[in-house]
């Protein structure tokens, strides 16, 4: 049977794309490369934690008090760390972003209260009380966490807190990390977090495995 040339011409393109078709999808299996990092890169001696700091499972998030995400993770990721407190190490990064007109202020704020011991009672007030965030909330702030006052002042202003802002800031700029927040398991960036228990169900699986 003779092959005329316009047959010849489209099965060319058939075999062509079946070609291109295969190629993409040997492409597209491969897997996707993982940002990870040492775990002194992420968890520097300046960096806020919670629970096992020799638990072999390790968190970290890179979080924003003004980001409404992050206040829809906090709660979960609170009661994730007591639940597991004697088998993960949580550690919190400040990321402000820019488009937050409170990022830093609440930032400054919670590391005023950490140095009078109050860091993680800072932080669940700022994302509790997100939508009232302004100029004067600090003062309020203060009040309520029963703090010193005149200190708390002096340490919104202070060298100490804003150098562990900004050492946070860079490495995530560095990083170009995706936005707010943004979580490492064991060193690796975590992708696809839809939802807080997408995180839960992550961390839990680590965490057993580890048993």
């Amino acid at each position: 049977m003779t092959i005329s040339s316009e047959t010849k011409f489209f099965l060319g393109i058939l075999l062509t794309t079946i070609v291109i078709i295969a190629a993409a999808m040997i492409f597209l299996s491969r897997p996707v490369a993982t940002l990870t990092l040492p775990k002194e890169t992420l968890v520097p001696t300046s960096a806020h934690t919670k629970g096992n700091k020799d638990a072999k499972v390790y968190l970290v998030e890179f979080s924003d008090f003004q980001c409404p995400a992050c206040a829809a993770f906090a709660p979960v990721v609170e009661s994730l760390v007591e639940k597991n407190i004697n088998n993960i190490l949580f550690v919190y990064r400040h990321y402000p972003l820019p488009k937050h007109q409170f990022a830093i202020p609440s930032a400054l704020a919670a590391e005023a209260a950490n140095t009078q011991g109050k860091f993680w009672e800072a932080a669940a007030y700022l994302f509790t009380n997100q939508d009232k965030f302004s100029d004067t909330l600090w003062d309020t702030m203060a009040t309520d966490l029963t703090l010193d006052k005149a200190q708390f002042k002096k340490d919104m202003t202070a060298e100490t807190g804003k150098s562990t802002i900004d050492q946070d800031l860079s490495l995530a700029t560095a990083l170009n990390l995706p936005g707010t927040p943004t979580f490492f398991l064991n060193g690796a960036l975590m992708k696809n977090l839809n939802t807080p228990q997408d995180l839960v169900a992550l961390v839990e699986a680590a965490i057993t495995s580890t048993k």
